[in-house]
């Protein structure tokens, strides 16, 4: 996994798939989905963490089996050849009200 510059996936949004994975704790009373509807990187694929999860075990969030996982992905548009960044909002250390995002190639 890589960390790349915001200006370089600007240059290169064309040649990946971005993923936006955001998840907020239930506390914060925020919506991933519902923000992403209002607000995204342009075609980027939201990816919904409480949907596609395992359902099968009282913990949260564990990664489902590998036919499920595979089953998620492709509907999600996504083939084995396709370079992928997994999008995340930190808490701005500096400022801790302004996220910023992170993205990680996959």
């Amino acid at each position: 996994m890589s960390l790349v510059e915001t200006d370089w996936l600007e240059n290169n949004k064309d040649k990946v798939k971005i993923i936006d994975c955001s998840w907020h704790m239930p506390q914060t009373k925020r919506n991933g989905f519902e923000e992403y509807k209002t607000q995204h990187i342009p075609e980027s694929i939201f990816f919904d963490l409480d949907d596609n999860s395992d359902k099968n075990t009282n913990l949260p969030h564990m990664l489902v089996n590998k036919n499920e996982w595979e089953k998620i992905v492709s509907k999600m548009g996504i083939k084995n050849e396709d370079m992928t960044f997994k999008f995340i909002f930190f808490i701005n250390p500096v400022d801790k009200k302004a996220p910023y995002p992170c993205f990680f190639a996959l």
